[in-house]
């Protein structure tokens, strides 16, 4: 990681990053995997700063990146969101779990969406909903969540 004077921030090797968004920078370590029958690391992620400081120390299963302040991480095979001081904010129980856009998230495939307090603002039974955008009414100064509706053929 550099930064805009090509200043070395985070040394090649030290870490593998993938994400940077919202002044976070998502990494993997290895860590110790907590089995005593076998000394072994496991790859976990956490968040450094873009001055290549730990913010948030690896220990989720995997991380998409930041948005709205939130991120949704992976703990025990189930998707939550962690707040940018490391405090989980919604509880990991979606199979998937994507990034915010206008305040609310899709979460387990597309099946349902849900604010930023985690409340399901829409939960799927079906599979008439194909995507929910921001978008601005005529008069309107901030954009609102829109969902779509994909109608079965009635012939």
């Amino acid at each position: 990681l550099v930064n805009l004077d090509l200043d070395t921030i985070v040394p090649m090797g030290k870490y593998k990053l993938t994400a940077i968004n919202e002044g976070m920078v998502c990494y993997y370590d290895s860590v110790p995997s907590g089995n005593k029958a076998r000394d072994s690391l496991v790859a976990k992620c956490g968040f450094l700063n873009t001055k290549g400081a730990i913010i948030i120390p690896a220990r989720y299963d995997f991380a998409i990146y930041f948005t709205e302040g939130l991120c949704s991480v992976q703990e025990n095979k189930k998707w939550g969101y962690i707040n940018k001081a490391g405090k989980m904010i919604i509880k990991p129980e979606f199979d998937e779990a994507f990034p915010f856009k206008g305040g609310i998230a899709s979460v387990n495939s597309g099946a349902s969406y849900i604010d930023r307090t985690g409340k399901y603002i829409w939960k799927r039974e079906d599979k008439h909903v194909f995507e929910i955008k921001p978008a601005r009414c005529p008069g309107e100064k901030q954009p609102k969540p829109l969902i779509g509706l994909l109608f079965p053929d009635m012939n």
